[in-house]
């Protein structure tokens, strides 16, 4: 979005209504984010920029007072996925939707990068871009790659706990990070896109392991939106690999998904 001249660029300053061609990758991460928004029931969904904007989070820099409700009505109108069209590798916006990648295009450039690394013969790798990673193979000790998950607290960094990782992408999503205080009050940068508001609830951390870091990436910030209970039932019911940190009085409590604990135990058998 930064790149006037991107094909990504074109198509939000394309006249509405107007379809244009976008090559196959922009077509293919865009299809993935389309049934990502679709699992989600719209938590995540790639046109929410304009929200993220008001809130102070996007390229615009730091809104001074809290949006009021008038300014996120009228900011509300521009979001939507349903509001763009794909046909292939043709595309076009059926109303002022503004499209931004950043949830999902790391993870997909992660895949690239390890399908690139794949194509040389390279079995044992970890590619990693803006926190979302891929390893195949073992590491230079030869044993299985672990990877550290970040504990979720503001002033300082530590490790909460590891997960091996075996041929496997995995991105974390988190609100601890990222954040800002207008008048004493803390709002998350993660930006509901079916309420127009700030995430209020006690997920903190959402982690993701799947084959396709793309979609580790894209579906991470989508739980991270939603409340535990909705997240854990997507999970359970989809069977997906994801580690949950949820804030209570005394810390952090950990929760995995079946399918995660499945993955674990297999993996201690081997």
């Amino acid at each position: 979005t930064y790149i006037e001249s991107s094909e990504l660029s074109l198509l939000n300053k394309a006249p509405v209504g107007n379809s244009i061609q976008i090559s196959k990758d922009l077509a293919e991460l865009l299809s993935l984010s389309h049934d990502i928004y679709k699992l989600t029931d719209g938590a995540f969904d790639v046109t929410v920029g304009p929200l993220v904007n008001l809130w102070g989070f996007g390229p615009e820099g730091d809104a001074r007072d809290i949006p009021t409700p008038k300014e996120i009505a009228q900011q509300m109108q521009r979001i939507g996925f349903n509001q763009l069209q794909l046909e292939g590798q043709t595309a076009y916006r059926m109303d002022d939707i503004y499209i931004d990648l950043s949830g999902i295009a790391k993870g997909f450039a992660v895949d690239r990068v390890a399908a690139l690394i794949k194509e040389h013969s390279y079995a044992d790798y970890l590619v990693e871009i803006g926190g979302e990673l891929k390893v195949g193979g073992n590491n230079g000790e030869g044993k299985p790659w672990s990877i550290a998950i970040e504990k979720p607290e503001v002033l300082q960094r530590s490790i909460f706990r590891t997960l091996p990782l075996n041929n496997l992408g995995i991105a974390t999503s988190g609100d601890y990070r990222n954040y800002r205080e207008i008048n004493g009050q803390r709002y998350s940068h993660l930006i509901d896109p079916r309420t127009g508001m700030p995430i209020t609830h006690q997920l903190v951390s959402v982690t993701v392991l799947n084959p396709s870091t793309a979609f580790a990436d894209g579906l991470a910030t989508g739980l991270s939106v939603l409340n535990y209970k909705e997240a854990m039932k997507i999970a359970v019911e989809q069977k997906y690999a994801v580690l949950f940190i949820i804030k209570v009085d005394s810390g952090f409590s950990e929760q995995r998904s079946p399918e995660l604990e499945k993955y674990l135990a297999d993996l201690k058998k081997k």
